[in-house]
């Protein structure tokens, strides 16, 4: 069996041809590949990140780039593998996001934000019950949207789209059950929440979470959430039994505590450090099924090594120098 591989972004981003001239590891990377025929993988957080790139032809070298080395899609259905080529998976991508700016399917991912956002103490207007409200009417509505679109395509034409009837009607299924779950998250408006109130806390404590071994760390961080708020880490976020999920609750323990953080206020060269936050964590959870995780990146490599150790998960989270060691 092939070896399979995900890279982070910016590790992606290196793999392009105009990048790896300048940098012989990747340009290696690149080689090992293309010749022992090892199979990479990218996700839907991928395309969100290359769609963000503001000028055209760098947004074309990373899907040229995927063509070249005939990666693989992470269907966000069900996590399958579509083996539709890159430049295919990108043109359905970018006319999905066209149809959901204009019938509001993206309401529920920025909803979702703006909560996440929030207890993370961040400024957002809306109370915590207008946004459950909001987002459990959306996730209902996108059910009922997808079972109309599912009775209206036939089995030829969602096979050119790389699904499948029973795929959208288990996701029709899952949309509902998720909705369903969910119940108002009872914080009070005016309590003080986000990452410096726990960190203070520890500080008070005398607790200091860099000393605490990697496979320790996430189930010390929940219990010390417990001692100082009084609730769990699910109490104040809507979780489930995803792998994406999973990866979430320890992503946000370890940022809440100061472990290897992200920081959220920051706003550098226009970019959203928060929603930089939420691609890696997405990365960490879209590399579960791979044998390697490649990025450059300290603090993104220490969180994501302490979620497999956490989770149980075999991935191996290796800088792009290790990746070439561990191959050749």
């Amino acid at each position: 069996m092939s070896t399979v591989i995900y890279f982070d972004q910016n590790a992606l981003s290196d793999l392009r041809k105009r990048k790896r001239e300048d940098k012989e590891e990747f340009n290696s990377i690149y080689n090992v590949i293309v010749d022992r025929k090892l199979r990479v993988l990218y996700s839907y957080t991928h395309l969100d990140e290359i769609r963000n790139i503001s000028v055209e032809k760098y947004r074309d070298e990373h899907i040229e780039m995927l063509q070249e080395l005939k990666a693989r899609y992470i269907k966000p259905l069900n996590s399958g593998i579509d083996i539709r080529t890159a430049w295919t998976i990108w043109h359905a991508y970018i006319d999905n996001k066209a149809e959901n700016a204009i019938d509001g399917g993206a309401e529920a991912e920025i909803l979702l934000e703006k909560l996440n956002k929030k207890i993370s103490g961040l400024p957002v207007e809306e109370s915590f019950f207008d946004i459950y409200k909001g987002l459990k009417n959306s996730i209902l509505r996108s059910a009922m949207e997808m079972e109309e679109i599912l009775l209206s395509m036939t089995h030829e034409e969602l096979a050119f789209n790389g699904i499948s009837a029973n795929e959208v009607k288990a996701q029709i299924l899952g949309l509902k059950k998720q909705a369903l779950k969910m119940a108002p998250l009872i914080i009070p408006e005016n309590e003080e929440l986000g990452p410096k109130v726990f960190r203070n806390w520890l500080q008070s404590q005398g607790k200091c979470m860099s000393h605490v071994p990697s496979d320790e760390i996430i189930e010390e961080i929940g219990k010390l959430f417990i001692d100082a708020s009084g609730r769990s880490i699910e109490q104040e976020q809507i979780y489930d039994e995803t792998d994406l999920s999973k990866v979430a609750k320890a992503y946000s323990l370890m940022n809440w505590a100061g472990y290897y953080p992200d920081d959220f206020t920051s706003l550098k060269k226009g970019k959203d450090r928060f929603k930089a936050s939420e691609y890696d964590m997405n990365h960490v959870a879209h590399a579960i099924p791979c044998d390697y995780l490649v990025s450059s990146d300290v603090k993104f490599s220490k969180k994501a090594k302490a979620c497999y150790s956490h989770m149980g998960v075999k991935t191996k989270v290796v800088t792009p120098v290790e990746f070439i060691e561990n191959c050749l």
